[in-house]
């Protein structure tokens, strides 16, 4: 199990702005009591051609 306030250190573009948004939402419900949700739109992040199907449409990259 890993727990909210586990380290994290990814090394993507994609891992990096998903744990600052993710940090910076944190931020703004402490500081303002800003109820913070988040959305991620696979298809719009990806590099590649939109394909219809059940599965994410972005690469994943290995965490090594």
């Amino acid at each position: 199990m890993v727990h909210d306030n586990s380290f994290q250190t990814p090394n993507t573009y994609y891992g990096v702005s998903k744990i600052y948004m993710e940090r910076l939402g944190s931020y703004y419900n402490k500081k303002f009591g800003v109820n913070f949700r988040c959305l991620r739109y696979p298809s719009i992040v990806s590099p590649y051609q939109y394909v219809a199907s059940n599965t994410a449409s972005y690469a994943t990259g290995s965490l090594n």
